[in-house]
């Protein structure tokens, strides 16, 4: 805010601080505007060492200046005459002849402070985003270009421009069928009807989540084995199929018949059988293909296609 003069003394590990160093002040620039579109800079002499020049510095941001004039070191005015339009940000450099050691750091130079000419500085970013997106403590989820007034700290004002793309994450089902097992993306040996999720680790092509669901059937297979055990009759049938199994009349009391359908669902359980045959119903079920299962102390002995019409 102002030029100071100002002197620096060194301290060692006792405490022993040495003389003062020479005389500094530091280069404390003001800004006015002009004739026309011009701007007026003024600044106040360095003191501290010999040197040619000032050099002056013009940006359209405070961090990002370029060198635009050197003046001779008994100079302390300049007008810049062909400003660009918009905002403007304006600094001084003195550099020494020699370098300045501290350790491993040299220092050359001294800036004054930035100075600003007033104008609305504007920015503008865009960006692409997934669901939502976070700009200066508001949630937006739209599509959109969006604008922020701030006064920022370093003395300007900015109206920033938020162009926003808002992609979201997709979705996909797919349907599968199969027999005994299936293997889909990390789910191996899926032996059970019903629904599973994969995500893909990438994302869709926005980089957004991608997950795709599958809905299973698994079928017990609809081939017959049996080895002759059993046997039904009529096949197709409209409505009673009779079975009989072959098989010891002393083994029937741990054995039981399963009607499933083709898709692995079982729709009954017939226990506490008493003899080598038996009648099931199956005029209550829809026309399709059933499948008929003995079973002996837990063990499928025998699989039967019935065909009901």
């Amino acid at each position: 805010v102002r030029a100071w003069r100002y002197k620096i003394t060194a301290m060692d590990v006792c405490f022993g601080e040495t003389p003062m160093s020479e005389l500094h002040k530091t280069v404390h620039l003001t800004i006015n505007h002009g004739i026309g579109n011009s701007w007026n800079l003024i600044w106040t002499h360095y003191e501290g060492f010999e040197f040619a020049s000032y050099r002056l510095y013009r940006g359209t941001a405070n961090n990002n200046m370029e060198l635009i004039a050197t003046m001779p070191s008994n100079l302390t005015t300049y007008t810049d005459h062909n400003p660009i339009d918009g905002a403007l940000f304006y600094q001084i450099e003195v550099v020494m002849s020699h370098n300045c050691l501290r350790r491993s750091e040299t220092y050359t130079s001294v800036r004054s402070n930035i100075v600003y000419n007033g104008e609305m500085v504007f920015t503008d970013t865009t960006v692409n985003a997934c669901e939502q997106y976070e700009w200066f403590d508001s949630t937006y989820t739209q599509n959109g270009d969006y604008q922020h007034f701030y006064a920022s700290s370093l003395g300007f004002d900015c109206t920033a421009t938020l162009h926003l793309t808002i992609h979201h994450a997709t979705y996909g089902d797919t349907t599968a069928t199969a027999e005994g097992s299936f293997d889909w993306y990390e789910h191996t040996g899926l032996t059970t009807s019903g629904d599973y999720t994969h995500t893909f680790p990438e994302g869709n092509a926005n980089g957004c989540d991608s997950t795709v669901t599958l809905h299973l059937t698994i079928t017990s297979g609809i081939n017959s084995f049996d080895d002759g055990l059993l046997t039904p009759y009529p096949n197709p049938t409209d409505d009673i199929v009779n079975m009989e199994f072959r098989m010891a009349k002393d083994g029937v009391e741990n054995t039981e018949i399963q009607i499933f359908d083709v898709y692995g669902r079982r729709l009954d359980m017939i226990e506490g059988l008493h003899s080598t045959s038996i009648q099931i119903d199956l005029s209550h079920y829809a026309a399709g293909i059933y499948l008929i299962k003995l079973v002996n102390n837990g063990n499928v002995i025998a699989v039967r296609k019935v065909v009901k019409k």
